[in-house]
């Protein structure tokens, strides 16, 4: 990876992909596609897996999982009758706030990388 970093440096005169926090999705398999087009390899050939992307669900609903895996076939009641969920927006941000958000904040190179950013800037 420092090889191919290097490369793309050179070659290019910038770093396109920095590899630190906020930079987006996988940035270190961005480089190494980046860097084995550039020496001529056929990235979407050599990175190609055959291993299906995960699907998450949040399970608003009983037996959502059941249903989401095709297990259960009954329709269930949130597509029947969307007028029972009213609470779905806040059920979800919940869910989010309990499975993804409070693992973030207790992740201390997070906090340290934002203090290393500047302001928000609003246009």
């Amino acid at each position: 990876m420092r090889a191919l970093d290097g490369l793309l440096q050179r070659r290019r005169g910038y770093r396109d992909v920095n590899g630190v926090f906020g930079e987006g999705a996988s940035p270190r398999l961005r480089k190494l596609r980046a860097g084995l087009d550039e020496i001529g390899f056929d990235s979407d050939l050599i990175m190609l897996h055959h291993q299906g992307r995960r699907i998450y669900g949040a399970p608003l609903c009983a037996r959502a999982g059941a249903y989401l895996c095709g297990l259960e076939t009954e329709v269930p009641d949130y597509v029947r009758a969307p007028e029972s969920f009213a609470d779905a927006t806040e059920r979800i941000a919940e869910f989010w706030r309990t499975r993804w958000l409070s693992s973030r904040l207790a992740h201390s190179a997070s906090w340290a990388a934002l203090g290393e950013t500047g302001p928000w800037m609003l246009s």
